[in-house]
């Protein structure tokens, strides 16, 4: 059932291995609560974006859920992701998580989950109506992402909130993985920096790299949701989220 999406050499939402392992994890443990307060024991969750599968595995415990699918595009996450399950009633398959024909041969899901991955998403809108089809009566879809340019865009905003994200770095992940991560920003590498141009050249394709657009786009797509910042001092700009309940002819 994997399924790769082909690749051309100049695509820049082609796949990588960045921010994968612990590390990421730890810095993005505050979403955890509020995923975890929206779903019901017992529930399917479907995780788009899933990259190497920790969340969704920690999710099944935390709930617990009846069952999970983790989608990635990354060969190399997906491999973690199954090496991780431990015998845990998850599925983890590569491939496009934009593709909705593909989607549907899982049957349908109680949740889906795109954390930190639809900013990647060449059509979101659609994309997410599409997730939304596939959920079951009072089926919930949880969306949560960044929005780093905009506190890039002002220039008296930048110094603190870049203080504030390094600070946040520092106690998430402790001094010596802290000053890595630090490091790596100030002197990024080749991927680091590619992978950074990509995030913003897809969220300026879309229109998307600021939090009011993306909370005009997806409140006229989904009014019945609840949008909202989650963390306005996490990265350089916050973390928006969206909860949208399925009500059968609502």
């Amino acid at each position: 059932m994997d399924r790769q999406r082909n690749l051309g050499p100049n695509d820049p939402l082609g796949p990588d291995d960045l921010f994968l392992g612990d590390s990421l994890q730890q810095f993005y443990a505050f979403t955890e609560p509020l995923i975890a307060g929206e779903l019901r024991p017992g529930s399917r969750l479907l995780d788009v974006g899933c990259g190497d599968g920790r969340l969704a595995l920690r999710l099944l415990k935390m709930v617990p859920l009846g069952s999970v699918v983790g989608i990635d595009i990354r060969e190399g996450a997906v491999q973690i992701a199954r090496a991780l399950r431990n015998g845990a009633n998850a599925d983890f398959w590569q491939g496009d998580a934009q593709d909705l024909v593909w989607l549907r041969r899982f049957g349908g899901s109680d949740a889906i989950l795109a954390r930190t991955s639809l900013h990647h998403y060449r059509d979101p809108v659609t994309t997410l109506q599409g997730y939304a089809a596939m959920l079951s009566d009072r089926g919930k879809l949880i969306v949560i992402d960044i929005d780093r340019e905009s506190a890039c865009l002002s220039l008296s905003g930048f110094p603190l909130t870049l203080l504030i994200t390094w600070v946040t770095v520092l106690k998430t992940l402790g001094w010596q993985k802290g000053w890595r991560a630090i490091s790596g920003m100030r002197y990024p590498s080749k991927e680091w920096r590619q992978h950074r141009l990509a995030d913003v050249a897809h969220r300026k394709k879309i229109g998307w790299y600021r939090f009011r657009d993306i909370r005009a786009k997806l409140q006229s797509t989904f009014p019945s949701a609840r949008v909202g910042r989650l963390a306005s001092w996490c990265g350089l700009g916050g973390v928006h989220y969206m909860v949208y309940e399925k009500v059968a002819n609502a």
